[in-house]
């Protein structure tokens, strides 16, 4: 091999090692993150969780598939009754080999949107340290109380004591 190509090899070999390195920096670099998640929401009165509730918990239960992760197990816990918590949310995500990524979201029961903003902050194993932010898009399917009308409010004929079915999906960036 001749000088030149050498010195370009050995240029090519070195961006190739020390680049990432360098974007990545300390804690890791941005990665996307997506899932795609199904399951239940349900309700406890006042509940006992994560959140503190002290009116009513929504408690979540769900499996997918995530990016860095692969097959989970993931649970969450708000107060949907108690708009003055900031931050109330909680969610856990347990990876296939049992590591788990935490985050924290602020649920508004107040809001028209069926968005929230989730904050990924630390977990175990290899996520120790990971940090991100992720746009949750949920939709939980109500179930209403068998011979109650809906119309005009369905807010009476709802049923909390049964689970709602329920899908997630995410996106956004994880650094681990």
């Amino acid at each position: 091999m001749s000088r030149s190509r050498m010195f370009l090899f050995a240029v090519a070999l070195i961006s190739l090692l020390v680049v990432p390195v360098a974007i990545a920096g300390e804690g890791g670099t941005n990665r996307p993150f997506q899932a795609a998640l199904a399951g239940s929401a349900m309700w406890a009165f006042p509940g006992v969780s994560p959140s503190n509730c002290t009116i009513v918990t929504t408690l979540s239960e769900m499996t997918g598939q995530v990016t860095h992760l692969g097959r989970i197990s993931a649970f969450t816990s708000h107060c949907p009754g108690e708009p003055g918590y900031v931050n109330d949310g909680r969610w856990t995500f347990i990876a296939a080999n049992g590591d788990k990524l935490y985050g924290i979201y602020d649920y508004d029961p107040a809001s028209e949107t069926n968005t929230v903003t989730l904050n990924l902050n630390g977990g175990t194993g290899r996520f120790t340290s990971a940090s991100g932010a992720v746009v949750v898009t949920y939709q939980a399917i109500p179930q209403f109380i068998p011979d109650c009308n809906p119309v005009p409010d369905p807010f009476p004929c709802f049923d909390f004591s049964v689970p709602w079915p329920a899908t997630w999906i995410l996106t956004g960036t994880l650094t681990y």
